[in-house]
């Protein structure tokens, strides 16, 4: 059976670093990335295919996808994924998505970093793009993530663009840390 062809592709909200191109996916694209990565790699034209995702990456990138499906239009960049690839080489790094619309003015992050690509400083620069992007809002006043306790390299990704600890955090886990920046008044 050949696969349905996909759609020409929608001019797509994206901020770029000097190594990297975030994008934000349709809903469609977002569904292409968990149960077709090597179709997702031909869209793009990326360099390599997504790693199979754990299975609790997967579980929660699922419910964040239904969750997206009950989104209005307008407020779908808030659920969608942002694939993360390197300018020059077309390389899928990884992935991050806010984890619903901002409440309270706060939007919550998720994401995570292929293997390969871990300790050289692409997600320190993925956050502080973003925490740039997001600085140009008006829906948004701080940015929240939660990591495990034993992800210091994720900490430290997170305090190196500008979060610090938020032990008042809701939801807190007894395994976990939350971080946050305000984007209104700490300074980039």
């Amino acid at each position: 059976m050949t696969p349905t062809p996909c759609p020409p592709l929608p001019e797509l909200e994206h901020v770029e670093t000097p190594r990297l191109i975030l994008t934000a996916h349709t809903l469609a694209d977002f569904a292409c990335f968990l149960y077709e990565p090597a179709r997702f790699a031909k869209r793009f034209d990326l360099a390599n295919v997504p790693s199979p995702l754990d299975t609790e990456t997967q579980d929660g990138l699922t419910r964040r996808y239904d969750a997206s499906c009950r989104l209005d239009d307008d407020q779908l960049i808030w659920g969608n994924i942002w694939s993360v690839v390197t300018r020059d080489e077309r390389l899928f790094v990884g992935a991050f998505c806010f984890k619903g619309i901002p409440e309270g003015g706060d939007a919550e992050l998720a994401y995570y970093v292929e293997e390969p690509f871990r300790n050289r400083g692409y997600m320190t620069e993925t956050l502080r793009a973003v925490v740039g992007w997001a600085r140009g809002r008006d829906d948004v006043s701080g940015l929240t993530a939660e990591t495990l306790l034993t992800n210091v390299a994720s900490q430290r990704a997170l305090v190196k663009a500008g979060f610090k600890p938020y032990p008042n955090a809701p939801d807190s886990a007894a395994d976990s840390c939350w971080l946050r920046i305000d984007l209104k008044s700490t300074p980039y």
